[in-house]
């Protein structure tokens, strides 16, 4: 864990592989277990939340 100023928290930042086995958003897969998939960067995957 590290803190980090930006979120005003601590964050994981180190992990063993294998852990995550998919990141959807969206519904659009944009990580596939072992590499980001073509879509990340290339697709507009939503939007940033605003903090309100």
């Amino acid at each position: 864990m590290i803190y980090r100023d930006i979120f005003e928290h601590e964050q994981l930042v180190n992990r063993s592989d294998g852990v995550v086995a998919a990141v959807f958003i969206a519904g659009e897969q944009v990580w596939d277990g072992a590499h980001f998939t073509p879509a990340l960067g290339q697709k507009r995957l939503g939007r940033a939340l605003r903090a309100g």
